[in-house]
This record gives C-alpha cells, structure tokens and sequence, in this order.
C-alpha cells in the first residue's frame, strides 16, 4: 500500500468535470448551478484549451495528475512539518492524505491531533482525527485513517 493507492482508493476515479461540493453549505443550488451550466451548453477547460466536457481525462492522465498531487501533498507536509519525516509510511500517509483532501490549510487546523502525533500519543491523535467536522464529511474514510494513525498499519 501507499499514499498514492489510498487515495486513488478513498477519492475514486471520475473522467469527467464535476463540482466539489459536498461540504460546501449551498451544496445542492451549487450542483444545480452546475447541471444548469452545462445544460446551457457551457463547457470545462483545462491547460491549453482543452475542453474536458467534450473530450474527458482518460485514465492513464487521471493517474498522472494524481501521481504529480501526491507528490506534492507529501512535499508540502513535510515542508511544514519536517519532522513527519521520521514517521513509519503509514502514518506519514495519514497526513498525505488528509493534505491532498483538505489542502495544507485544511490540514494545518488539526492542531491537537498534531501535538498528541509530536510525542506518539497515536490513539489521542486518532480521537482527535475522529473528532472533526472532517471525520463527519468523509466518514469511512476519517475511520480509516484513525486507524492508520493509530496502529501505524495500512488500512
């Protein structure tokens, strides 16, 4: 297992534009929006013009920007975080994960989990995971990790 094969696992795979919205508060108008946009003829482009609502990702892409994100989500923690670098993979891909999901700001609010990680106190810094607006958002996955975090086994 790694960071990149949870992840791939946890976000699941779609070809095609879609709004990320699920913890947005006006979820429901904004995928209206969404679904009126497109209805009206709108379209999605991405880099050089390409329009990604007549001609979607295909796989072997989807995997190459994911493969570049991951590369940069664990960049990121361990450039914030340095000494996540002594950490056994499993719980380094804990907040690889949680980084990619919520974006370092995002992840940087974790704060106790944090501490409690800084002096491997693992079941304090899986409650405090657990005990979030995130863990409610992303469910299985937030169990998951806990007990990643916990254990310092891949789930």
């Amino acid at each position: 297992m790694s960071a990149f094969e949870q992840i791939r696992r946890d976000e699941g795979l779609r070809l095609t534009p879609y709004p990320d919205v699920s913890a947005h508060p006006d979820a429901t108008r904004l995928t209206d929006l969404w679904q009126t946009f497109l209805t009206a003829g709108g379209t999605v482009a991405v880099g050089y013009g390409r329009n990604l609502t007549r001609n979607p990702l295909q796989h072997h892409e989807a995997l190459f920007l994911l493969e570049n994100d991951v590369q940069q989500a664990t960049a990121e923690v361990l450039a914030k975080w340095p000494w996540t670098a002594t950490l056994n993979d499993p719980r380094r891909a804990v907040l690889v994960n949680m980084g990619y999901n919520l974006g370092i700001t995002g992840l940087s609010t974790f704060r106790k989990m944090f501490a409690a990680m800084e002096h491997q106190q693992w079941a304090t810094a899986a409650d405090e995971l657990l005990d979030s607006r995130y863990a409610k958002q992303v469910g299985p996955r937030a169990e998951r990790l806990a007990e990643q975090l916990r254990t310092g086994q891949w789930q």
